[in-house]
């Protein structure tokens, strides 16, 4: 399996048509002459007009129609709602194919078209209900792509600010009915700006990964492979396949030692190769006018081998995923970075400055030592004593509940709380979900016991005068205009940075 990108694709066989740069009259290099015109002249008649086809300008007047031109990269990821605004924030692409783009204006027209050639379709759009709306719409029926987007009257588009796409954040999918995650034409446009943040989940090749950036250097030679697993074929390596034309392919499809790769996510779990604990790597290698992609086991990353602990034996260890990031703007109160969870042997002590991730929570039965451990921003492992927020069964999973298409964990956690006056108990963590009953004046001046909460630490189950059901943790505190509930990682922050872990 071999996947790329192309910076520079060969749009001409799709769209069937281009403009001369010297005279800008149009050539033809398929059958498809009157329909290439007839797109052109619908096109022209909006006033679009350009002097050089690679660079269009933008006019710079409300009314002169549509443009073609890179923007500024603006976009808002914190901002869900979908406006007018968002839309013209930035250009939005297909994702792995950068060469489609689709830009929307100020005059209520979008275009899509090629990043380095003519557009090949536009129209009008509007938002109506939280929904974008394409219609009015004209393409060149040349290409494919128009086929299998415009494929009704009107095109309905849904925000998904929750996309499992490895590189973006949010996505507008196109045929998206309301309240459905469902891509039906298979197609989405993602804006440029909305870039994934380390430690998200994203899925890779039906497989949900955590996204992990960064550069790192093989310590030895190490396979290719089309998917995480010992089991799975080995691909050839393209920038390879010139260098080693007509030898085996085994030797094509090794990354040799010393060679520098893009790491793209990490699986969740780790696997023992050989002796060394690791997780397995999405990453890309450069290939001649490309880039591929592909998966190696991260054991053999230069300093991973020593510093990697297997902490699968469920016998010795309690193990928790946590996903976070943690910055030291003042100096880490003399904290340690420990070589292994039994803490005998400090190898760094935290400075100004210095990021971690946190990926994993670790109870050491035997001892009942606890810590968290830690990647360094050099790409180090290592161990930092913590308190145990797990301790007597909390945050350990209890079920998992379904609604729609989402699924949500739920977590055990006990507490008293007193809820905020008004707030309605819902009979399930969700917004939708039926209310059973409203807190009093009288009521919000009580504790309440709480059993469980959601694994996003947004919805906490309690029970209200016999009754038992969900309110949203941000209505909680322990006293009126006080903290709110500590989850694990609130711990784990505590622990970092307030006392010295010792």
């Amino acid at each position: 399996m071999k996947k790329s990108f192309l910076f520079f694709l060969t749009l001409l066989g799709s769209i069937g048509f281009l403009f001369s740069q010297n005279n800008n009259k149009l050539l033809h290099y398929n059958d498809s002459q009157k329909e290439a015109y007839r797109f052109n002249a619908s096109l022209s008649a909006l006033g679009y007009q350009s002097e050089d086809i690679l660079r269009i300008n933008y006019r710079k007047n409300s009314k002169d129609g549509m443009s073609w031109k890179k923007r500024e990269q603006k976009y808002d990821c914190s901002k869900t709602l979908l406006t007018k605004e968002k839309l013209m924030s930035t250009f939005w692409v297909m994702d792995p194919n950068e060469a489609y783009i689709l830009l929307f204006y100020s005059d209520d027209y979008f275009v899509i078209g090629g990043r380095h050639a003519d557009p090949f379709a536009f129209g009008k759009y509007k938002i109506d209900n939280g929904r974008l709306v394409l219609y009015s719409y004209d393409y060149n029926s040349n290409v494919e792509l128009c086929k299998k987007i415009f494929i009704k009257d009107e095109v309905y588009c849904g925000l998904n600010t929750k996309s499992d796409n490895l590189f973006y954040e949010h996505e507008l999918v196109l045929n998206k009915p309301n309240n459905s995650k469902s891509n039906l034409q298979g197609i989405s446009f993602f804006p440029e700006g909305a870039f994934k943040k380390d430690a998200s989940s994203a899925l890779v090749d039906g497989k949900y990964v955590i996204t992990k950036k960064s550069k790192k250097t093989l310590s030895d030679n190490v396979k290719f492979r089309t998917k995480p697993s010992l089991n799975s074929d080995t691909q050839n390596i393209w920038l390879y396949e010139e260098k080693y034309y007509g030898t085996p392919d085994e030797k094509t499809a090794v990354i040799k030692k010393g060679e520098s790769v893009t790491t793209y996510a990490r699986t969740d779990k780790y696997e023992t190769i050989d002796g060394v604990t690791a997780c397995w790597y999405y990453i890309s290698i450069p290939a001649p006018d490309a880039i591929q992609f592909g998966w190696i086991f991260g054991g053999y990353f230069e300093g991973s081998k020593k510093e990697k602990i297997d902490l699968s034996d469920s016998s010795r260890y309690e193990v928790h995923d946590l996903n976070m990031f943690l910055s030291f703007d003042y100096d880490g109160w003399n904290t340690q970075v420990y070589d292994s969870p039994d803490l005998n042997k400090a190898t760094y002590t935290l400075k100004k400055g210095d990021e971690v991730k946190i990926t994993r929570f670790i109870n050491v039965l035997a001892s009942g030592n606890s810590c968290v451990e830690v990647e360094l921003s050099n790409g180090t492992y290592g161990f930092i004593s913590m308190k145990n927020p797990y301790k007597d069964g909390n945050f350990s999973h209890k079920e998992t509940l379904s609604l729609e298409a989402d699924k949500i964990e739920i977590l055990k956690f006990s507490g008293s709380f007193i809820i905020s006056e008004g707030t309605f108990i819902k009979e399930l963590p969700w917004e939708k979900a039926k209310s059973l009953h409203e807190i009093t004046h009288k009521e919000g001046d009580s504790y309440f016991k709480a059993s469980a909460i959601t694994a996003d630490y947004k919805w906490v189950e309690v029970t209200v005068n016999g009754q038992t059901g969900w309110v949203p943790a941000k209505e909680l505190s322990r006293d009126i205009g006080g903290p709110t509930i500590y989850t694990p990682e609130k711990t784990v922050i505590w622990e970092l940075i307030d006392s010295n872990l010792i």
